[in-house]
């Protein structure tokens, strides 16, 4: 009980740090993004809550550890995504870096192997064909790859591409039917993939 309380206030505390990225990009890029003290608390406690059901789940390790911070920067990514329907590399990269140290760590700890790519290549592809075609935009491609390269079993790369792209789909016809958006209308992707990617890590 004292660790997952301490873990509770870690990641309150990792977060609200985390978000002050808001500021900075609000500051250099004039956007608007509601990054006022109390918006900050309640998405710190969110977060946390969410990244102790993490621990609750798969332990405490650095492994853990890692997927969790992972997490963080990808809710904190999605939360700028839904605010001004565009993913920083700000947030993007250093997600990009945890993300390659997983799939290194992974690989050489024998979790995934050479064959399991083959499921990551089909997935990655998939992901720059919809790109190409405008369907989703590079900075979605960014959370995606990262994403898909963290997993431990790539087959999940599939599932995960089809059940956020899923969930979107049915935000976007919920919005549509209540005549809050136009047809016209292109919703933040980012929102989609975190909720898609939280569940499954919940899941499977």
């Amino acid at each position: 009980m004292k660790y997952i309380i301490s873990i509770f206030i870690v990641f309150i505390l990792l977060t609200y740090i985390f978000l002050y990225v808001c500021d900075y990009i609000n500051k250099n890029d004039s956007q608007n993004i509601n990054c006022s003290i109390p918006i900050k608390v309640f998405l710190s406690i969110v977060n946390s809550i969410l990244a102790n059901i993490l621990f609750i789940k798969y332990g405490l390790s650095i492994y853990s550890i890692m997927y969790v911070v992972a997490w963080t920067i990808l809710f904190i990514t999605s939360y700028i995504d839904y605010s001004t329907k565009y993913i920083y590399e700000i947030t993007s990269k250093p997600l990009l870096v945890i993300s390659s140290i997983l799939f290194i760590f992974n690989l050489v700890i024998g979790v995934t192997n050479l064959r399991s790519i083959l499921w990551l290549i089909i997935s990655l592809l998939i992901v720059i064909i919809f790109g190409r075609f405008n369907y989703i935009g590079k900075g979605d491609i960014d959370i995606y790859l990262a994403l898909m390269i963290s997993l431990t079993n790539f087959k999940i790369a599939i599932i995960l591409l089809i059940f956020s792209l899923g969930i979107s789909g049915i935000a976007s016809i919920s919005l549509l039917l209540v005549k809050r958006v136009s047809l016209n209308y292109r919703k933040p992707l980012c929102p989609s993939i975190a909720l898609a990617s939280y569940i499954l890590l919940i899941i499977v």
